[in-house]
């Protein structure tokens, strides 16, 4: 999938485990090992922590191909399972993000692929979506329940709690007064 789509950045928002139940398989090597797939080469080329995110870099080699492309993953290793992280970690990742992505598609997810991940994605297509019209001179107009039932139709379940639901306004309201400011 990333290197079908191109992809440059890779969003966690699960551990490997939480409360000792599996949630995820660590899909890369330890740092500066490699591990090999049937089809790919990885290798664990940096990683650094501040707060509740790591940044791992990545370097996907496909067997056959000479191509070797450069993997930024962000893990958030603060947010539980149905439940929320602080906003501040939210938006220092959603920074984060920002200062490298190419446009190219993320690949998000959590250990369902609902609740963390749907969050993430609700607020980013409307802080997105909010720039794009910015940027164009247009006067932006969201509806978050409206979005969220967009994004539903695309993967359901999305958003698995009230909370979590809740949570999407305020790390939109606490991003919104940034762009005021």
């Amino acid at each position: 999938m990333i290197w079908d789509n191109s992809s440059t950045i890779v969003i966690m928002l699960s551990n490997i485990a939480e409360k000792n139940v599996l949630k995820c398989h660590q899909y890369w090597p330890k740092l500066n090992d490699l591990m090999e797939t049937e089809s790919f080469q990885i290798k664990n080329i940096e990683e650094e922590s501040s707060n509740d995110i790591v940044l791992r870099k990545f370097s996907l080699k496909k067997k056959n191909n000479d191509k070797v492309k450069i993997i930024t993953q962000f893990h958030c290793i603060s947010w539980i399972d149905r439940g929320i992280t602080s906003i501040e970690t939210v938006s220092n990742l959603l920074y984060k993000i920002e200062k490298i992505w190419d446009k190219s598609p993320l690949v998000i997810h959590c250990s369902a692929g609902c609740g963390r991940t749907g969050v993430f994605i609700l607020v980013h297509s409307i802080l997105e979506k909010v720039k794009y019209d910015l940027k164009n001179n247009t006067e932006p107009m969201i509806n978050i329940y409206e979005e969220l039932k967009r994004l539903r139709q695309l993967r359901h379940n999305l958003i698995q709690t009230p909370e979590q639901y809740e949570f999407c306004y305020h790390i939109l309201n606490y991003e919104f007064k940034k762009f005021i400011n």
